[in-house]
């Protein structure tokens, strides 16, 4: 069993960083795009559902790519220039050489659903799925070699940062761990940590998780290749992504515009929302560099960053409020949660708004703790928003 260090972080500050910060650069209501990768400063893809591809030379323009397959596409690795794979329904997985100009298959003729692929050079690579399987090509998928993973879980996420080294994530907890290329795996399995996915090392033995704690989206931390973790919960929303440009830098995406950002090597983190006035997943995020990132999701969304996503550079604010000040509880909640803030201010006003910012109740904010009745409201997740003397507080309550 895994020791593990259990954070809660109950509120996360709330910047409305839409047009501000991030830049369109693709919106169809018809598409949806799950990852987004890049092999350079310039030229990355972005896949989705029905085959949809996309690609960009120049950071700026994205064009629609034809790969030769129908199937959602959920995974992308780029290795090195020019060389890049794709991973389809199923297991689908195409090949390009030539900077996807043309792309041929070199799928694994084991009939198991993949869900993830990585590779650590142009010929080398590793692919995940279900029934704990792993797969190995050393040959630039010419031909696939099974691993024995020693566990019959769901396996979604796969990430070598150094050639030998190596670590998958799944469901259940399950973690595992090689340090010899995958001829034998080591199951470092975390207790209690719900399904694991978009797993990240930015060296050999410090790494990060994205995983589900019952109703929570948590991030997971370990400085030894998993033997011991600590972990914060980020949101009650599920997380989807991870990336790390540097090893101090750090974004994680989910659902309902959450964008969160480390800049202490996960030891803390904080959030904007970008704010797009509608209900969107935002499934892939990726950064080229600390401050140029995309992230893609629902309604073909794809957006930029060239800023950070609008975090200042040394440090964070909280809207002058103490960090961590608003907490909600319970959340999720059937009829009535308690709204508490560490600061006091007079002319407090505390609101409750759909996903799309339409306010559904306002009431004064007595003191420093008060209850907001829920019973009316549909199921459904909610922005619980705290003003006063022109400073915003938000937080997310779902209701049962």
């Amino acid at each position: 069993m895994r020791q593990f260090l259990f954070l809660v972080v109950l509120i996360i500050t709330f910047n409305s960083s839409y047009g501000q910060n991030w830049t369109v650069q693709n919106f169809d209501s018809s598409q949806f795009l799950v990852q987004v990768r890049f092999e350079s400063a310039q030229k990355g893809y972005a896949v989705g559902h029905n085959g949809l591809v996309m690609v960009t030379s120049d950071g700026a323009t994205w064009n629609l790519l034809n790969i030769g397959t129908s199937g959602d596409c959920r995974s992308i690795t780029c290795p090195s220039k020019d060389t890049t794979y794709i991973f389809g329904a199923q297991r689908t997985i195409m090949k390009t050489t030539d900077g996807g100009a043309h792309w041929v298959p070199v799928n694994p003729v084991i009939p198991i659903t993949l869900l993830a692929l990585y590779f650590t050079d142009a010929r080398t690579g590793y692919a995940v799925g279900q029934d704990g399987i792993i797969l190995k090509t050393t040959d630039g998928g010419a031909n696939w070699n099974t691993q024995s993973s020693g566990t019959q879980q769901l396996l979604s996420s796969v990430c070598f940062p150094v050639k030998d080294t190596g670590y998958v994530a799944g469901a259940s907890g399950t973690f595992l761990q090689t340090t010899n290329g995958g001829i034998t795996w080591t199951d470092k399995s975390i207790a209690s940590a719900g399904n694991l996915h978009s797993v990240v090392f930015t060296s050999a033995e410090t790494g990060f998780l994205i995983g589900s704690f019952e109703t929570w989206g948590s991030v997971y931390k370990t400085t030894n290749g998993g033997s011991n973790w600590s972990f914060q919960t980020l949101t009650s929303n599920y997380l989807y992504d991870l990336c790390f440009p540097n090893a101090k830098t750090g974004y994680a995406t989910g659902g309902y515009t959450d964008i969160f950002k480390t800049t202490d090597g996960g030891a803390t983190w904080k959030s904007a929302s970008i704010d797009t006035n509608d209900y969107r997943d935002y499934r892939g995020i990726y950064f080229t560099d600390a401050n140029t990132g995309y992230v893609v999701g629902s309604y073909g969304t794809i957006l930029k960053t060239t800023n950070g996503g609008g975090f200042p550079s040394s440090g964070f604010s909280d809207n002058n409020f103490g960090s961590h000040s608003l907490h909600i509880v319970p959340n999720p909640s059937a009829d009535y949660i308690t709204v508490t803030t560490s600061v006091q201010q007079t002319g407090m006003t505390i609101s409750v708004l759909d996903l799309a910012g339409r306010e559904l109740l306002s009431q004064v904010f007595r003191n420093s703790s008060t209850w907001v009745d829920l019973r009316a409201f549909p199921a459904g997740v909610y922005y619980v928003r705290l003003t006063s003397q022109g400073t915003v507080q938000v937080g997310k309550v779902i209701k049962l």
